[in-house]
């Protein structure tokens, strides 16, 4: 196989001074050619990420906006002429795109944006610090690590795997299981169609699962509102502290139930796997699709 040459682009400076240290800033765009059907990595600090898939597209593109910092004017200038902006594929053919700090390393207020548009994928991971990310229109498994930063993850083809800290978490329309762990922030989870698992603490949950299940959420310190296709099997233990338990169940799934005043159990149609539903100092309402 013929690997691509990397593509490398030597960032140029502009610079402003903010409280503390002085900084010098590009903003810069390039193109890689494209393989279909391959993953990618985007990796990044003090930024947001975004990456999307756009079938109109022939070619892979990047931009980014490059902050780098120093003592003096003329040091953030030089370190900033340093910096490169790497999108190169390895060995296994998986693209990666990612801001190369001069000697190896970044400064504390040194930070790089990245935004990627692709004809498609087949998968791929983001990591970034104190910043926001939005991947959307991705086949194959794509993993997002993050903190201080809220996620968005839409139109996605197979297996979401999110992790965050002080953040918000929303995903639309996921083909396959979904996973999403955060503290203080909220989840919003819709269209999923896969098995699905939501941790949460200082936050409200919110979830349509479309298609049999099962699903686990635990938060604490929020609400829980779960809804449920009528193809949803199995059954449901939910648990609460300091808040009440509303179970609706208009189409008549439900098979069996004990419900008290902090926790329930029920069985929804014949079968299915095992779900749960806690959460501490928030109310609970599980509601089946008519």
């Amino acid at each position: 196989m013929r690997y691509l040459p990397a593509f490398i682009l030597v960032l140029g400076a502009a610079c402003g001074i903010t409280t503390g240290s002085v900084r010098a800033t590009k903003d810069v765009t390039l193109s890689v050619p494209h393989v279909a059907g391959q993953k990618f990595s985007v990796e990044s600090r003090n930024g947001s990420v975004e990456v999307h898939g756009d079938p109109a597209l022939s070619e892979v593109k990047i931009w980014a906006r490059i902050v780098c910092s120093g003592k003096t004017k003329e040091e953030a200038e030089r370190r900033l002429a340093e910096t490169k902006v790497v999108a190169e594929r390895d060995a296994n053919g998986i693209l990666q795109v990612v801001a190369r700090f001069p000697a190896g390393r970044s400064l504390p207020n040194d930070g790089a944006s990245i935004k990627v548009r692709m004809p498609d994928a087949k998968g791929g991971i983001v990591k970034t610090s104190n910043g926001n990310v939005t991947v959307t229109r991705i086949a194959g498994k794509v993993t997002v690590r993050t903190s201080n930063g809220r996620v968005q993850v839409t139109d996605l083809g197979g297996t979401v795997d999110v992790d965050t800290s002080n953040g918000n978490v929303r995903a639309v329309n996921i083909a396959g299981p979904l996973v999403v762990r955060t503290s203080n922030g909220t989840i919003t989870a819709e269209g999923i169609q896969g098995r699905a698992k939501l941790i949460s603490s200082n936050g409200n949950v919110h979830i349509v699962l479309t298609r049999a299940g099962p699903l686990s959420v635990s938060t604490s310190n929020g609400t829980v509102d779960v809804t449920v296709g009528r193809r949803f099997l199995g059954t449901v233990s939910i648990g609460t502290s300091n808040g009440s338990i509303q179970v609706e169940d208009p189409a008549g799934r439900i098979t069996s139930q004990h419900i008290r005043k902090t926790s329930a159990k029920l069985q929804v149609g014949d079968g299915g796997d095992a779900s749960s539903v806690t959460t501490s100092n928030g109310n609970v309402r599980f509601k089946i699709e008519k």
